[in-house]
């Protein structure tokens, strides 16, 4: 059986509910980031995986990372890639 990718994104609407948090205490969110590369679906890549699926399901993981920080009001946005220090 083939994940559905809305039951694959289940907390996307999950940021509205952070603005009554955020007004409450004056934290504001510094960046966003996708997390495309801990799970085991991005193990070959996300945007670069030969299997389609995992594929589609990083371009709707980064879509709703875009809108989640757009609509929390973070001024830039994480490629996601971190460095390793020697």
């Amino acid at each position: 059986m083939v994940p559905s990718l809305n039951r694959a994104t289940p907390r996307r609407d999950d940021s509205r509910d952070e603005w009554p948090r955020q007004r409450a205490t004056g934290v504001k969110l510094l960046w966003g980031t996708a997390n495309v590369f801990s799970n085991r679906r991005y193990m070959n890549g996300a945007a670069t995986n030969p299997d389609f699926l995992a594929a589609a399901h990083a371009g709707v993981q980064i879509k709703n990372a875009i809108d989640a920080t757009i609509a929390l009001g973070a001024p830039t946005m994480s490629s996601g890639v971190a460095a390793k220090a020697i």
